[in-house]
């Protein structure tokens, strides 16, 4: 939802301090300026839909950045614990390696997989 109707949910959100649910249920009646129904009212729920999409949106924007950081965890975990059972000569070489590997793989997973997931690829 773009535009008017987005700017006239934002609005109501915010009138008298009420939360963005409170609109959700709420009924707005409007007249219809139409030739073959002029003067006619008109009724509905005309937030619903922007309210839900606003509470999709943060729900799964959160869920993508924990996702992320869980991930980063656990790879990091998992390169360290693979570097302990490998046999490097120096401790130095060895640090190097889980730290290359760890960059690489955060990179990856922070940088090109939530670009890959919001790309538009139709076409």
């Amino acid at each position: 939802m773009q535009g008017f109707l987005e700017a006239f949910c934002i609005i109501e959100s915010k009138k008298k301090g009420q939360s963005i649910l409170s609109i959700k249920d709420k009924v707005y009646t409007w007249s219809i300026e139409d030739s073959d129904k002029a003067g006619t009212l008109a009724s509905g729920k005309i937030c619903k839909t922007y309210v839900t999409d606003d509470l999709t949106t943060l729900l799964e924007n959160n869920a993508v950045k924990y996702m992320i950081i869980i991930i980063n965890f656990v790879i990091r975990t998992v390169v360290s614990l693979i570097m302990a059972f490998c046999g490097c000569d120096t401790e130095s070489i060895k640090l190097q390696f889980v730290t290359n590997v760890v960059f690489i793989c955060q990179f990856f997973n922070t940088g090109v997989l939530p670009m890959l997931c919001t790309a538009n690829l139709t076409g």
